[in-house]
């Protein structure tokens, strides 16, 4: 029988145990490995996820910054005399034969900013849009760059009613020597479009538009070419806020729902002149005589009906407030009209 060496043992026991180490350490490496590969896998499908959340919040963010609004409609058809970006108001000043002027609500400070004659203003950025005039005649629109102080003509001819969405200018041209017709202008390629509404006066408002031709008001859909008479019997302006299309007749002042298809009679008196916004309502009556004039608040549900014992004219309304002007012999100037508490304060006087 052959003998094995006690050294030889020893050997064997000490080569079993180094091997059994090197599979164990490898085990461990290979698990660590897979380990870090896993937190890894794990770190590009969370980076994933933050990345096509920021996308969709990019998209998000874009898709309410992609809609430009110019002057609100109301105000367009109160004169568009009165724009207003953040504290800033532009306005065509009464006092100075309607010429281009800033104003500093914070401050009262006034600074006039051109030599023309002005309405219809829109302020998108820091860009102006307005109706150039020429004794009160509509004669073109011009750009006025708030960095550069230059002004441009981008259209020649008479104009009125001039809106701002979206990058277009919509307004009321003439063909020729022909009938009034609604144009669209783009104000960055500079093309007008003749568009199918002929003889018409409009209000705008977030891409919905309403027409009004002789007595009758239609909602357009101009994508498709299709026209729906709403209500008859109205009269010059319409004012479209929303769902509600504001109208007058010879009896009164309406609201009309495009939601609910009916019309509510908010004032059963004949109105001069009015502008309408987020539910508040402020008209003037007419009268035989401007001693007896006042104006008038109520709200677009009917509910609620004062006597604000003030004169303004050219209302002209934003989110939180309204700015009027106000002029008699020997003084004047233009008055902000708080929707809140119903104060009024001066905010620009030609004496100052």
């Amino acid at each position: 029988m052959k003998k094995i060496s006690l050294s030889s043992m020893v050997l064997a026991l000490l080569f079993l145990l180094f091997a059994c180490s090197n599979e164990t350490e490898q085990s461990e490496i290979e698990d660590k490995e897979q380990s870090q590969q896993e937190e890894v896998d794990t770190d590009e499908v969370e980076e994933g996820v933050v990345v096509e959340e920021d996308e969709i919040v990019e998209e998000v963010e874009e898709d309410k910054e992609g809609r430009t609004m110019g002057n609100y409609t109301g105000n367009i058809m109160n004169g568009g005399t009165i724009s207003l970006t953040e504290e800033t108001v532009y306005f065509a000043n009464l006092f100075d034969d309607y010429r281009l002027y800033e104003l500093q609500l914070s401050s009262g400070e006034a600074t006039k900013l051109g030599d023309v004659e002005v309405s219809d203003i829109h302020i998108i950025e820091d860009s102006l849009y307005y109706i150039k005039r020429e004794n009160g005649h509509p004669v073109g629109i011009e750009h006025y760059s708030l960095q550069t102080k230059e002004t441009e003509e981008i259209y020649s001819g008479y104009v009125e009613m001039l809106h701002l969405e979206d990058g277009i200018l919509w307004f009321v041209g003439i063909i020729m020597e022909g009938p009034t017709v609604v144009y669209q202008l783009d104000i960055e390629t500079g093309m007008t479009v003749e568009t199918d509404f002929i003889e018409v006066a409009f209000t705008l408002d977030h891409g919905q538009v309403v027409i009004q031709q002789e007595i009758a008001a239609f909602i357009e859909d101009v994508e498709n070419g299709t026209s729906e008479k709403l209500v008859e019997g109205v009269r010059h302006p319409l004012i479209l806020d929303g769902n509600h299309l504001y109208y007058l007749t010879n009896d009164g002042l309406y609201v009309y729902n495009l939601e609910t298809e009916e019309s509510t009679q908010l004032v059963d008196e004949v109105v001069d002149y009015y502008n309408a916004k987020n539910g508040h309502v402020f008209y003037s009556l007419m009268v035989e005589a401007e001693a007896a004039r006042s104006l008038y608040y109520v709200s677009a549900d009917g509910t609620e009906q004062k006597d604000l014992e003030a004169v303004l004219y050219e209302l002209h309304m934003f989110d939180d407030f309204l700015i009027g002007s106000f002029s008699r012999q020997g003084g004047g100037g233009y008055y902000k009209v708080d929707f809140e508490t119903g104060e009024i304060s001066e905010v620009y006087s030609p004496m100052n």
